[in-house]
């Protein structure tokens, strides 16, 4: 039985971005999820770059090495603190 070496970054699809998308949703063989966590990926080839829509932002699973494009995110994307009662209400 041959073994074939993993695809490269090259190799992987191109994939949109979902509306709050944080996990890679990209099926292996087997047909399971990766849900590998996505990160910004800042330094990117320029062939890949090139392949993207205009002022979107790369972004790669850290698992499976899927490229997903979206647009940026509107940082800090913070908790808005609550006051709370020690009694409960």
């Amino acid at each position: 039985m041959e073994t074939t070496p993993p695809p490269t970054s090259t190799e992987r699809p191109l994939k949109a971005m979902k509306p709050n998308q944080t996990n890679c949703d990209e099926k292996d063989e087997k047909g399971k999820p990766c849900w590998g966590p996505l990160k910004v990926w800042h330094t990117a080839p320029s062939d890949i770059r090139q392949k993207a829509p205009a002022g979107m932002v790369l972004y790669r699973c850290q698992a499976c090495l899927t490229v997903y494009y979206g647009p940026p995110r509107e940082l800090p994307l913070r908790r808005i603190p609550r006051r709370v009662s020690i009694l409960g209400w």
